[in-house]
């Protein structure tokens, strides 16, 4: 049979652990947020096998720094790109 089309999914990126860059979250040059979006996805390269993933930067901060605004950002770009993906990731905090 056909093979199936993959689903389109969005990583929506904004920072936090999950992106953060040095030794550890306890050493001093470690700094949360330094990691693009695109270094994470191309850190799992298996994800071309089950889905067509694109990665958005929005913000790249501190969790302490998540406020109103970037979830209000958030909530209106996948309002407007919802009929053009399958699904959304959003990435923050703890990896």
């Amino acid at each position: 049979g056909a093979a199936l089309a993959l689903p389109n999914i969005t990583i929506l990126a904004t920072g936090g652990t999950i992106a953060g860059g040095g030794d550890s979250a306890t050493k001093s040059n470690y700094t949360a947020g330094k990691v693009g979006v695109e270094n994470l996805v191309n850190a799992v390269p298996q994800l071309k096998d089950i889905a067509n993933v694109k990665g958005e930067q929005v913000v790249n901060i501190g969790s302490q720094d998540m406020n109103d605004n970037v979830w209000l950002t958030l909530a209106k770009k996948i309002n407007t790109d919802c009929d053009k993906t399958d699904g959304f990731v959003i990435t923050h905090g703890t990896d």
